[in-house]
């Protein structure tokens, strides 16, 4: 099943970082000290549950172009409707010229806004780009919906609560929001 997984930095982050943020939850890590009965085999403490995994994961995938970034115009980017350079506008945009991410490749110029798979939070002007099953919080700590507790889901119900948090310090602090297409 895929997950929309919102990641919250201080920065735009680089691909190793956002490997790094969603190593802790790749289901390998956990589930290979399993055998097939469902017995720890692992040394040392059997490992708590994360709070989700995925086998798989993708900057945007089917939810690309969901955050619709606002631009003052696209005269102030100095680029030609007729032949947008993606690297060109997002590097404009978000001041990093030395940007390495082909995955943040949706990008669509509109009236006064972009529509992308990243953005600086004070940036990101429609607020259904923030729905989502999970987040990880520029603390690097995450939170779902629901949490596997090894037997059935369990509902977090402070959940809209703590995104909202970390949605008030990303705007406060004009952090980075990546969305990530994530299956389990």
């Amino acid at each position: 099943m895929h997950y929309k997984l919102l990641v919250f930095t201080r920065e735009l982050p680089t691909d190793e970082e956002i490997e790094d943020l969603m190593m802790p939850y790749n289901e390998d890590r956990y589930y290979s000290n399993y055998d097939d009965e469902g017995k720890y085999i692992g040394v040392g403490k059997e490992p708590e549950i994360p709070v989700f995994t995925w086998d798989w994961y993708q900057i945007g995938g089917r939810y690309s172009g969901q955050i619709n970034a606002e631009v003052s115009t696209i005269d102030d980017l100095g680029i030609e409707i007729r032949n947008i350079n993606r690297k060109e506008v997002i590097s404009r945009l978000f001041d990093r010229y030395e940007f390495e991410h082909e995955c943040y490749g949706y990008i669509r110029v509109g009236e006064r806004c972009i529509k992308c798979d990243g953005a600086y939070v004070p940036k990101i002007k429609n607020d259904e780009a923030f729905g989502c099953y999970a987040f990880i919080g520029m603390d690097g700590k995450a939170r779902a919906r629901e949490t596997w507790n090894g037997n059935h889901f369990i509902p977090d119900r402070e959940f809209e609560y703590w995104l909202d948090i970390s949605r008030e310090a990303a705007i406060a602090e004009n952090a980075f929001m990546t969305i990530i297409d994530m299956h389990d």
